[in-house]
């Protein structure tokens, strides 16, 4: 998901916050959150919706 162009193209700039996903069935159970991502690019996503809102 971080290399995903669309992604990128559409302004997210994404930051991996917790462990990595689970790959396959087989992978060990562990409590948690995995797979969350933080958007590094909040700030200038918010400039860019007040821009579109004017």
């Amino acid at each position: 998901m971080l290399n995903n162009q669309s992604i990128k193209d559409a302004g997210y700039d994404l930051e991996s916050v917790g462990r990595e996903a689970p790959t396959s069935p087989d992978d060990k159970i562990i409590k948690g959150i995995d797979g969350l991502y933080k958007n590094k690019n909040v700030r200038h996503m918010k400039e860019n919706n007040k821009s579109k809102m004017l």
